[in-house]
């Protein structure tokens, strides 16, 4: 079954779904800068990409899905890889961390809130590993962790933590 996508209006941008639109809201109560599918990436398999969100203070990529399928998945891994760098996915029912930076690997994690003790930024980051913000890089092992991630709620997990009702 195919869910169809409703396009949604928030704040002057027009989304393709109404989960990009609720994950941009919640940015926005989280108080990260984002900027919507702001380019494409020709991926090495010869598949043209281009990521729902930018978050540039945290150098983070957001793709948000409503069903996440094997295809969806290897082009998270890809594109990680591509841009030795983090995607995260989120979706109803998901929320995985792809870290393409940890040694030129690949990682697939879930996913933690953090709050940096130095900078105050809130940053996304995977379970295992580095909590060095995203922001400052700054690292003290003391982070403010908050887990969120819960695998039958994905985004709503997000939703409930910055108070919108789901």
């Amino acid at each position: 079954m195919k869910l169809k996508s409703i396009p949604t209006l928030y704040k002057g941008t027009q989304f393709k779904s109404r989960l990009e639109a609720d994950m941009a809201l919640v940015l926005d109560r989280l108080e990260i800068k984002w900027e919507y599918e702001p380019q494409s990436f020709l991926l090495p398999s010869g598949t043209h990409y281009w990521p729902d969100f930018y978050l540039p203070e945290l150098k983070t990529y957001i793709e948000t899905k409503g069903i996440v399928t094997p295809q969806v998945e290897e082009v998270m891994k890809e594109f990680s890889i591509l841009i030795k760098g983090v995607i995260i996915l989120i979706g109803r029912g998901v929320m995985v961390f792809y870290d393409g930076e940890e040694g030129g690997g690949y990682g697939k994690q879930q996913v933690q809130l953090n709050i940096c003790s130095k900078c105050k930024k809130v940053c996304f980051t995977g379970m295992a590993g580095s909590y060095a913000c995203r922001a400052c890089n700054y690292h003290d092992g003391d982070h403010d962790v908050h887990e969120l991630y819960d695998e039958n709620e994905g985004i709503n997990s997000l939703k409930v933590y910055v108070g919108i009702e789901i």
